[in-house]
């Protein structure tokens, strides 16, 4: 790869498509380039002269495939790190999403599931309501159906983030009636009105700003092929995998990773990995809750 410059984001952005299309497809031309992003044939074949620059003897044309291909041994450069998962990522994206494959990078997908966790109803004029709050600092009047009351109430809201928990989405945001930063899920939100100044700062949320790393291994009744298997999965080493995230999402990466099962009665089937970690990231989390509503109390205080 060339050390000159990378060009600026929409070039670099085709630039991109070209390697992904050269990795995956193991050919790209100008006609990809024209469909995908609109532009002309000069100014694909530009984009493709561009590459070549970046990544000299990368790919050589071929006159009967009328496209370039990539040399063997060709590596990406400009793809995300993990350019598997990123393709994996497009294929995803088509199958829990009303997504086109024009919509994606992808030329010829190849058949592909993801299982149904049925549809969340999330409302546009809430998402939008969320969003203008979270821009401009305030808070905003919703209401919420939550599992704890029998009719859904109106309550303010202070939203700063998103958050998906693989399931579906939540809002992140301070409760003034719980004095809490909370997780409220998107498609629970009936309507968002008014909105007003908030009287929370974000960075007060320590279970955010705090991140807590899970040593993940292979359960302990597995047999030696079968933990080599889940250690192949998680990309262990040395039998650990060691997985970040924020303490206030560590609930969700336990459900989703079956953690929270007692590793005794658990089948192994159900249970692939267990916590080695787990009263270190609990303290941690739990400090970090500590923590948040120190701050609270504190600018009450002042």
């Amino acid at each position: 790869m060339s050390t000159q410059p990378l060009p600026r984001q929409p070039i670099l952005e085709r630039l991109r498509f070209i390697e992904f299309r050269a990795l995956w497809d193991g050919r790209v031309n100008r006609r990809d380039l024209t469909d995908a992003f609109g532009i002309s044939e000069p100014q694909a074949s530009l984009d493709l002269r561009r590459y070549q620059e970046l990544d000299t003897g990368a790919m050589l044309y071929d006159a009967r495939l009328k496209a370039y291909v990539p040399v063997p041994g060709f590596q990406p450069q400009l793809l995300p790190e993990f350019p598997a998962e990123h393709y994996l990522n497009q294929l995803l994206t088509l199958g829990i999403a009303d997504t086109t494959p024009g919509s994606t990078w992808l030329s010829d997908a190849p058949p592909a599931e993801v299982l149904p966790r049925g549809r969340k109803r999330i409302s546009t004029d809430v998402l939008r309501g969320l969003l203008s709050a979270m821009r401009a600092g305030q808070r905003i009047r919703i209401r919420y159906q939550s599992l704890s009351t029998v009719e859904s109430e109106e309550r303010w809201i202070a939203p700063y983030a998103f958050v998906n928990d693989g399931h579906r989405w939540h809002a992140r945001a301070w409760c003034p009636k719980r004095s809490q930063f909370l997780d409220f899920v998107l498609s629970r939100m009936l309507s968002a009105g008014a909105t007003e100044p908030a009287d929370v700062d974000p960075k007060d949320d320590m279970e955010w700003q705090t991140y807590v790393t899970l040593h993940i291994a292979p359960h302990p009744g597995l047999e030696a092929h079968q933990k080599r298997a889940v250690e192949l999965d998680y990309n262990m080493s040395a039998g650990i995998a060691q997985v970040t995230t924020r303490a206030c999402l560590y609930r969700y990466l336990e459900w989703s990773l079956r953690l929270d099962l007692p590793e005794a009665p658990a089948p192994r089937w159900r249970m692939e990995v267990v916590l080695r970690n787990r009263e270190q990231v609990e303290e941690r989390c739990r400090l970090a809750r500590e923590l948040t509503q120190q701050r609270w109390l504190s600018r009450l205080q002042h």
